[in-house]
């Protein structure tokens, strides 16, 4: 006989009473036993070890005593697996918290410790079970069930709560963990969901599985589910998640055996429309800070904005939006650091989603009129660098804008605004008396002292004796030209932008140009 060719399995046949076993002394076997419990039999589990002890029972109920393994994400360095009679896991568990109690369905089940050369714990201690009826009732104390503590675990419930187990954590990243519950005609309800979104749920997700593997729902994203029907004799809820971002988790409730025909589809529940708050009535002298008020919209007459912080803050993106009509904005007080080109640290404006300026610096942007209903919106940013000392702006809106043409009036006496002459007989100027020698003058170019040079048409000048002494020249008759509308009256504080007055020629007294 060949020993080597041996497998060393030692079969303990102790079913009609408990058996305690311990990793330590029970190393590589298998025991048939009824119930009894299970330990790694060292007050502190060796480093660099693997060793493991199956038992031979039907349907057998663990609950865990103790639990204290080195903990690690994912359990990658030492841990407690718990295996099925073919060698599946069931599960793996490190950390210090307790395992909740689990059922295990089949002829057997084995539990393996592994250690790396690290650090190591206390051990654990587990009770068996395995006097259950082939067809379990409920178990206390299993209703509840996180993905951490019972991953890979089939209970037998009535009703309770499944958690991703990480809550106030996010849930981890390359994780993909379930839970299984025995139970008939289950009703799945959502009472918590914030799981990463994506369209077709491709990235992380939590997924519900029938009796036969089939899919009954796959969620996704941070709006809770609809109740969900599971028709036959079981569950399962699995959460997935991929290596890039993770969200808050999930939690579900479920009640099985309520009904014994094939369930009604429940319909989604319709989500209640966000109910829109009124718009606030307008104020005036408002006091508003992108500190406090960032990312408001604001309904006021008048008021002012500023950052609020006295030195803003570095690395920041914040705006504030005033509504009202026909804003004036007057600048008190500006210190923002300084790049020509305004890239590192500015204030924005903007109307409506146009933007009309950026600044930067420390001198004050020059007063400005905003014209239309849209408000205006003061957005700050800065980099991670230097910072100022903010700003603050004061505001007036609801005043009426100057019309764009104002109505003509009785001109006063002003001097025309030259326009390009039409190509014919120039306008004449008062000549001045001149003494004329009788002679027939030769056709020539027009004289310099019409205003507007331009050529002369040629032609034959009738000749005329002229009477020596001061004569007083005839002008030719001017061709009938267009009429030139008035012009208008000069006006004072006018406000133009070439966005809305270009190509125009306005008379003002005083006022202010921008390209708007």
């Amino acid at each position: 006989m060949h020993h080597s060719a041996l497998a060393l399995v030692v079969l303990l046949s102790c079913s009609a009473r408990a058996v305690d076993l311990t990793l330590r002394n029970n190393n590589g076997q298998t025991v048939s036993a009824s119930s009894g419990s299970i330990s790694d039999g060292y007050n502190e589990y060796p480093a660099d070890s693997d060793r493991s002890v199956s038992v031979a029972g039907r349907d057998c109920v663990l609950t865990w005593r103790f639990f204290d393994v080195e903990e690690s994400s994912d359990c990658k360095y030492d841990f407690v697996e718990l295996q099925g009679a073919g060698g599946e896991s069931l599960g793996k568990y490190c950390g210090g918290t307790l395992p909740g109690p689990q059922m295990v369905r089949g002829d057997g089940f084995t539990v393996r410790l592994y250690a790396d050369a690290g650090v190591e714990g206390a051990g654990f201690v587990v009770d068996y079970d395995c006097t259950a009826p082939p067809t379990p009732a409920p178990i206390p104390g299993v209703e509840n069930l996180s993905l951490i503590a019972n991953n890979g675990v089939t209970v037998d419930a009535n009703s309770g709560t499944i958690t991703d187990g990480y809550d106030p954590e996010h849930y981890p990243a390359d994780a993909d963990r379930s839970v299984t519950v025995v139970g008939d005609n289950c009703l799945l309800t959502f009472t918590a969901f914030d799981i990463e979104p994506e369209e077709s749920c491709g990235y992380d997700f939590v997924q519900i599985r029938d009796a036969n593997g089939a899919e009954v729902g796959k969620f996704c994203g941070g709006t809770r589910p609809a109740p969900v029907r599971v028709a036959g004799s079981r569950f399962t809820v699995r959460l997935s998640s991929d290596a890039g971002e993770e969200a808050g988790g999930f939690t579900l409730s479920y009640v099985c055996n309520e009904v014994t025909s094939p369930p009604t589809p429940v319909p989604p529940t319709p989500t209640p429309p966000t109910p829109v708050p009124p718009t606030p009535a307008p104020v005036e002298n408002v006091r508003l800070t992108l500190k406090d008020n960032g990312g408001e919209r604001r309904v006021a007459m008048s008021g002012t904005v500023s950052d609020g912080w006295g030195e803003y803050p570095s690395d920041t993106d914040v705006s504030l939006t005033v509504l009202g009509d026909n804003c004036e904005l007057t600048w008190t007080s500006f210190d923002v650091e300084e790049e020509p080109n305004c890239d590192y640290d500015y204030i924005e404006l903007l109307v409506g989603t146009q933007p009309i300026g950026k600044y930067c610096g420390g001198s004050l942007p020059q007063t400005m009129r905003l014209e239309g209903s849209s408000g205006f919106t003061i957005a700050l940013h800065s980099d991670p660098a230097v910072q100022g000392s903010g700003f603050a702006v004061d505001f007036v809106c609801g005043t009426t804008l100057p019309p764009v043409t104002p109505a003509p009036t009785t001109a006063a006496p002003v001097t025309p605004v030259p326009t390009t002459a039409t190509p014919r007989t120039p306008v004449p100027a008062t000549p001045t008396p001149t003494t004329a020698t009788p002679q027939t003058p030769e056709p020539t170019t027009a004289t310099p002292e019409t205003p507007e040079p331009t050529t002369a048409t040629p032609r034959t000048p009738e000749p005329t004796t002229a009477t020596p002494g001061p004569t007083t020249a005839v002008p030719p008759t001017p061709a009938p030209t267009t009429a030139t509308p008035p012009t208008p009256a000069p006006v004072e504080n006018v406000r133009l932008t070439l966005k809305d007055n270009g190509g125009e020629r306005r008379v003002a007294m005083s006022g202010t140009v921008s390209d708007g």
